[in-house]
């Protein structure tokens, strides 16, 4: 990758985490909330991420003749595969419990990770970042990864 790949990467996986941020603080507000003493500030890497794989995705999904509700469903598998990754890393190596849609506050470690409600919010997401690429004009991922 060239160095103004790299920086459109970066920009873009910046975007993608504050952007999602956004949406957690706007949805969620008090109960996951950094601004309301939450803590959902680790989240930036896991919406950075899953931003960036539909971006990446969405160009060759589209070519193939996915239609929609097929793209939503690979968002969502995908989306929330990226999320119990993060889960997992949270809970792991961070030795925190940012959530736990299972409500047993992380007691037990695989548990409450990914729920099919946010497995849905994953995949309308998805539809909406493959919209925002396609009106920036960005129909190809940044790199092809030749």
């Amino acid at each position: 990758m060239t160095t103004e790949e790299v920086k459109a990467l970066a920009k873009k996986a910046a975007v993608y985490g504050v952007g999602g941020w956004m949406l957690e603080n706007t949805f969620f507000g008090p109960h996951y909330s950094a601004i309301f003493g939450g803590v959902a500030v680790p989240l930036l890497p896991v919406y950075a991420a899953g931003g960036l794989a539909v971006g990446a995705a969405a160009p060759k999904l589209k070519e193939a003749n996915v239609p929609w509700w097929g793209r939503a469903l690979a968002y969502a598998a995908g989306l929330s595969a990226i999320e119990y990754a993060g889960c997992r890393i949270d809970r792991d190596f961070l030795g925190d419990c940012a959530w736990d849609y299972a409500g047993n506050r992380c007691l037990e470690p695989a548990r409450g990770c990914v729920d099919m409600k946010h497995a849905l919010a994953w995949g309308a997401l998805g539809l909406l970042v493959e919209k925002l690429e396609a009106s920036a004009g960005e129909t190809r991922p940044i790199h092809d990864w030749k």
